[in-house]
């Protein structure tokens, strides 16, 4: 799983529009705005580590290749190896609703 909290801003909608646009098939992707934030979740079944890291790299020179956007236009992304669905429900709460001003700091979370 993969969240992104983006700024509700053109390069935000932008970022969205492209991540819809690389969307692999089993990928379900679900959004959320707050105040002036944008916070995307993917949900990748079926995606190991190795996978979500080759993702994330994808999607990353896909800004920068047709939109022209750097790595710095993308805050880092949370992301999460899910074990199981309690562990997954705790995480989404926690990217969408209990830490939204810590969001636009970079953080990066790897569940364990």
């Amino acid at each position: 799983m993969v969240g992104l909290p983006l700024a509700d801003s053109r390069n935000g909608q932008l970022i969205a529009d492209h991540i819809q646009k690389v969307r692999r098939g089993l990928d379900v992707i679900a959004e959320h705005r707050a105040g002036n934030q944008r916070y995307i979740v993917v949900l990748m079944p079926l995606t190991d580590e190795l996978g979500l890291a080759g993702y994330l790299q994808r999607l990353d020179d896909g800004l920068r290749e047709q939109l022209g956007l750097h790595a710095s236009d993308l805050v880092t992304p949370q992301t999460l190896q899910v074990r199981n669905r309690a562990q997954a429900d705790e995480w989404v709460q926690a990217f969408l609703f209990d830490n939204q001003g810590e969001h636009n700091q970079g953080k990066n979370s790897h569940g364990q």
